[in-house]
């Protein structure tokens, strides 16, 4: 089957790596998989396997690709188109208008309300969201990646019809054992002496690491302990100053991007997630799989459903600096057992989800293309 992926970018969220991770996944099942991105830039560019293709529109700014994209489709001819966020989405809606012999399926990875308050600054972002009781009218089915992103998605879009399946992301590739062995460079993990706490995540308003500062100075008035916070975003410089004021710069660490999160969060001992909202967090999955312990907010349904209700971790259900330090300490000091955490990842296999994709779209692609 001929499947295209349409995005944005390859940038470093975790919309951007569900679908390489199911690009990958569907392309070693047999299907000839292409990636059409606006501009092929972006961190998770390295983690496309060989027998996926891209294909670069070199649009440069996402609004200046949708002709680009119907110049892919008629050439191409994909069968399915599997779009990812509110501007792909709409693009991608758009071009079906015009060229409609192919199957859309769009994927929303959290709530849209909370995307919406996020993105609304951008102006061709705000009218993609604005637009979508409209172009999301066109997609013949949405994939949301929890129950509380489905129904955020009807109601944004004011259509109780809209066609929603909820179905997890790909997350835990072939390759992802043997990640959790590699060395960091990082000598507070790679030769460690004493408790590490992390943080992987756009530095940003969303992921409120600003919170995390706070809560992890408290604990370490009491706890020996280290702090790394592993992304890049706007709010670095910030965050820097915040970790200097609070007196705790010698012990909080801001490596940046790391191609490979496995290896970091398997010498860590206590994931912490701080967010003011999520959809179904990616990283958490990959911290359970790597046998690390949860801390996070009540940031969405994802995040109560990825802590098992408690089972799997602790969940902060206010923004309280002290409650999310108590949440560290408890985890820090009773955690759950590697092995329980890993089987909670298990259902993110690559190998998994895309079968679940492909029955999918097999069942269902002869009622939709009607």
């Amino acid at each position: 089957m001929k499947i295209s992926i349409f995005l944005i970018n390859f940038a470093g969220g975790g919309a951007e790596r569900a679908a390489v991770m199911l690009a990958n996944g569907l392309a070693n099942r047999g299907h000839r998989v292409t990636i059409a991105v606006a501009s092929d830039s972006g961190p998770h560019r390295s983690l496309v396997q060989d027998n996926v293709t891209v294909r670069d529109l070199r649009a440069g700014r996402a609004y200046k690709s949708t002709f680009k994209f119907l110049k892919f489709l008629r050439e191409e001819r994909p069968q399915i188109v599997l779009s990812y966020m509110v501007l792909a989405n709409t693009i991608a809606a758009i071009a079906k208008f015009v060229h409609p012999d192919f199957v859309l399926v769009g994927v929303e990875q959290g709530s849209m309300h909370n995307g919406y308050r996020r993105d609304r600054e951008h102006f061709f972002q705000r009218l993609a969201y604005l637009a979508a009781t409209w172009t999301y009218s066109k997609l013949n089915l949405l994939v949301c990646v929890d129950e509380s992103a489905a129904l955020a998605a009807s109601a944004f879009t004011r259509r109780p019809d809209l066609p929603v399946k909820v179905m997890p992301n790909p997350v835990i590739d072939v390759a992802a054992t043997a990640k959790l062995t590699e060395l960091t460079g990082h000598p507070w993990l790679d030769d460690k002496d004493m408790p590490v706490f992390i943080n992987v995540g756009r530095l940003t308003y969303q992921k409120n690491q600003a919170l995390l500062l706070d809560a992890f100075a408290i604990v370490r008035q009491s706890t020996p302990c280290r702090l790394i916070i592993l992304g890049e975003g706007e709010l670095r410089a910030r965050l820097e100053e915040q970790a200097e004021s609070l007196g705790i710069s010698d012990c909080v660490s801001f490596p940046g991007f790391a191609a490979n999160p496995f290896a970091w969060l398997s010498k860590s001992d206590v994931f912490v997630l701080s967010s003011r909202w999520e959809g179904l967090p990616t990283v958490l999955i990959e911290a359970a799989f790597a046998g690390l312990p949860i801390v996070s907010t009540k940031a969405s349904f994802g995040t109560i459903e990825l802590t098992g209700y408690g089972k799997y971790g602790q969940l902060v259900t206010d923004y309280s600096a002290l409650n999310l330090a108590d949440g560290m300490r408890a985890m820090l000091n009773t955690p759950p057992s590697k092995d329980i955490l890993r089987e909670s990842a298990s259902k993110y296999e690559i190998d998994a989800v895309a079968q679940a994709y492909e029955n999918l779209i097999i069942e269902h692609a002869s009622s939709f293309a009607d």
